[in-house]
């Protein structure tokens, strides 16, 4: 469905199931401007397809299944394509009860 689109500038995989296969096609859609796939499972070897894209400026690509040196390589290959990503991310636990779900309504919450 991705290559159908030829007037599409922007793509936002994040967070998805997303990998080398399934990106395939997006290296079809000739207008892209910018791709973001971080948190995704995509591997250097899906950035070798996107050098062919005359419009890319924008790669967003934090924690995928890329190492740091593989993407380094991406970056000289993709020049003057910015790759932004690198290291996992890595957040700290929430804080308790931060994702608690009410017991009580909203209203009788803030009578109190």
């Amino acid at each position: 469905m991705v290559a159908n689109l030829q007037n599409l500038t922007r793509l936002s995989l994040e967070n998805t199931a997303v990998d080398d296969k399934m990106i395939r096609p997006v290296s079809e859609v000739e207008s892209l401007v910018t791709l973001n796939v971080t948190n995704t499972r995509v591997t250097a070897d899906s950035f070798a397809s996107l050098s062919q894209l005359p419009f890319l400026e924008s790669v967003y690509a934090w924690n995928t299944e890329t190492t740091p040196a593989a993407l380094d390589e991406v970056r000289t290959a993709l020049a003057p394509v910015k790759i932004i990503g690198g290291a996992t991310l890595s957040l700290p636990p929430p804080e308790p009860g931060v994702n608690e779900v009410m017991e009580e309504p909203i209203d009788a919450a803030i009578d109190e």
